[in-house]
């Protein structure tokens, strides 16, 4: 067995190319740097198995911060189990944070006997691999990030009304900001692991929202009508196949499981890791305004800084129930204006 020659404290595992979770988190270490501290990022889609062994066997390794795949596909899954079996035959790695996107929804759905999706059997074996690894470890259960929706900002440029759409049906989720997920991992590494070992956290953003809660949210934020519909698996399966760099596949994955209320748990866990209360829905739309209201200049005319559409807008097929789809006060000021 090699000799381990030098110590890292904070290793950054991903089981994908991009992560926005890594990249969030490492630009937190980077704002509060400690001279002891050392970080190192790997991706086991790239990395050769025979690569990683070497640095597990060659080095000493604080806290490992492991991300399992953006796309949840039995390949990659196999990775970072296979990752998790490597840190515990080195016996070099002090501390395992792994980050699950099982939520406590589907554990109890289990223990009633209810049959768990494949996405969430492959998060409920790797948090089992972890706990039999015995390696020190801590496990968190993230609710979907705000940031998906980035993904979905076809409908707020291609529709007269800002669209939401998304196959959630009348399902609820807390969504919650990558910020916050980078602060609770570093408020987890300042503690020194201790009082977090063997404990398992379900992580939520602050607020419940269902679909049309969330158009909402957005409305207001960005100052502009926004509606909810409810779309089909097949029509985010098209966008998958136009966007293939994009997590569609397990946004597909996971938009199900909220249809299915798999996601409805909301907790303050968050808040008492960070010390505030996490970051709104409604700071997000604010934060990515420019995002969702790229083109609203160029796809529709101005009246009082808000997008011009006709009255009889509201009376069409499209439109029916306003109020219920998240188009909110600009429902009735349109009306009056126009």
């Amino acid at each position: 067995m090699p000799a381990v020659t030098k110590k890292v404290s904070t290793v950054v595992v991903t089981a994908s190319t991009n992560s926005t979770i890594a990249s969030a988190f490492l630009n937190a270490l980077s704002s509060q740097p400690r001279p002891e501290t050392r970080s190192l990022a790997i991706s086991l889609a790239t990395a050769a198995q025979d690569d990683t062994d070497k640095l597990l066997q060659s080095t000493h390794i604080d806290t490992v911060v492991l991300i399992p795949p953006t796309h949840a596909d039995e390949a990659s899954l196999a990775k970072t189990k296979d990752f998790i079996a490597s840190c515990s035959q080195s016996n070099h790695v002090d501390y395992i944070i792994l980050l699950s996107a099982m939520m406590s929804d589907a554990v109890e759905s289990k223990q009633r006997n209810v049959k768990l999706t494949q996405f969430e059997s492959h998060y409920l074996a790797l948090e089992r691999s972890l706990r039999q690894s015995r390696i020190p470890h801590t496990i968190l259960r993230l609710a979907p990030l705000q940031q998906s929706l980035l993904y979905l900002d076809t409908g707020f440029h291609t529709h007269q009304v800002a669209t939401l759409a998304l196959p959630i049906s009348n399902g609820a989720f807390a969504p919650i900001h990558v910020d916050d997920v980078a602060r609770a991992l570093v408020s987890i590494l300042n503690s020194h692991n201790s009082p977090h070992i063997s404990k398992t956290y379900t992580l939520t953003g602050p607020d419940l929202l269902t679909g049309v809660e969330l158009a909402g949210r957005a409305s207001v934020a960005l100052d502009r009508p926004v509606r909810f519909q409810h779309t089909s698996q097949r029509q985010l399966d098209d966008l998958a196949r136009q966007h293939s760099h994009l997590p569609i596949p397990t946004l597909l994955q996971v938009t199900a499981l909220i249809a299915n209320s798999r996601y409805t748990t909301h907790t303050d866990t968050l808040a008492s890791l960070i010390g505030r209360t996490p970051k709104s829905i409604d700071y997000f739309f604010r934060e990515h305004r420019q995002d969702f209201n790229k083109d609203i200049t160029k796809n529709a005319p101005l009246l009082g800084g808000r997008p011009k559409v006709r009255q009889d807008a509201f009376n069409g097929e499209l439109y029916r129930g306003a109020w219920g789809d998240g188009l909110g006060r600009y429902a009735i000021s349109f009306s009056s204006k126009l």
